[in-house]
């Protein structure tokens, strides 16, 4: 067909919803292009630091509830058992599969429980997922949880996805992803050594800076992680930063707009965790009160749209 300037252009006319969700689309995309580069050059608009809200404020019930420190699924496990506690409770020697022994116990999230584990003819060490047994969990999740990891495979907060397997746990057949082991402990045990069981602001703001690039690079090839607290962290102080790998994922389907937002609130409920919650709230630093923003879902993720705008609203931050 010819425009009305006499120029030819291939496929049928657009109608006008076709016109009007592209333009809602390009709105949504400069706005928030805009806002990354309004922070990275430090002219971003002050915020005044909110109440603590320690339910969240206004939380998409129907995506997440909150437990401990994170915002899990609706219906999780997470929601009614106490963090980081083996279920399966496998011991150091178990044998796992038919090339692994258990090393010890890493952590656990709702879908299943990670163990460090030695592979049985060489001595390499590996990290192995083992999915609780449930009517729910199908096949073809675990190959999207695998093809997943395999994806991210270049990102540095991934652990490097191997190979499947299944192994026998008190007699029933349990599925297993084996990836790499990284070297660090586990975020909730480092917690503990910490006076207080808590982080000063600044180790703090470390911590999540190097958290949050690492989920925007997974954001970045259009995936997610559902599934941010300090049970499924692995760090390791470098220099004056640290190394962090996520250890666990959840899968809740195909990636979204809202899903995406979830795990940037999910990050920012770690760090308010990791600095004492609630009790400690008030005493903080205005600036960092700010970056927390009461903890309430709306004001979150209207200030931060994307995991790359909270890199860069940290890069920025004066306090």
């Amino acid at each position: 067909m010819r425009t009305a300037a006499g120029r030819s252009r291939k496929g049928p006319p657009r109608t006008g919803s076709a016109r009007f969700a592209r333009g809602v689309v390009y709105l949504w995309y400069t706005t928030a292009r805009s806002d990354i580069l309004k922070a990275r050059s430090g002219a971003a608009d002050a915020v005044t630091p909110p109440e603590f809200d320690p339910r969240g404020g206004k939380e998409p019930s129907r995506l997440t509830c909150k437990f401990g420190s994170g915002a899990f699924p609706l219906g999780s496990p997470m929601t009614k058992l106490k963090r980081n506690v083996p279920r399966l409770n496998l011991q150091p020697g178990t044998t796992l599969g038919r090339n692994y022994f258990v090393s010890e116990f890493l952590g656990s999230g709702w879908e299943g429980e990670v163990y460090k584990v030695e592979e049985r003819d060489t001595g390499i060490l590996r990290a192995a997922k083992i999915f609780y047994d449930r009517p729910t969990l199908r096949r073809d999740q675990i190959r999207r949880y695998a093809r997943k990891l395999y994806k991210l495979r270049h990102c540095p907060i991934v652990t490097l996805y191997h190979h499947r397997d299944v192994a026998r746990v008190a007699g029933t057949s349990l599925p297993i992803l084996v990836s790499d082991y990284v070297e660090g402990q586990l975020l909730a045990n480092y917690l503990k050594t910490m006076p207080g069981r808590r982080l000063p602001a600044g180790e703090a703001l470390k911590l999540l800076h190097a958290l949050a690039h690492g989920v925007e690079q997974i954001h970045d090839m259009g995936e997610y992680h559902a599934d941010i607290h300090e049970s499924n962290i692995m760090v390791k102080r470098r220099g004056v930063g640290f190394d962090v790998h996520l250890i666990d994922f959840f899968d809740l389907g195909r990636a979204t707009r809202e899903r995406l937002q979830n795990d940037v609130y999910q990050l920012i409920l770690l760090f308010s965790y990791l600095l004492g919650g609630k009790e400690m709230y008030s005493k903080l630093p205005e600036g960092i009160r700010g970056l927390i923003r009461g903890r309430r879902y709306d004001l979150i993720i209207s200030s931060y749209r994307t995991a790359g705008q909270l890199t860069a609203a940290i890069e920025n931050l004066e306090w």
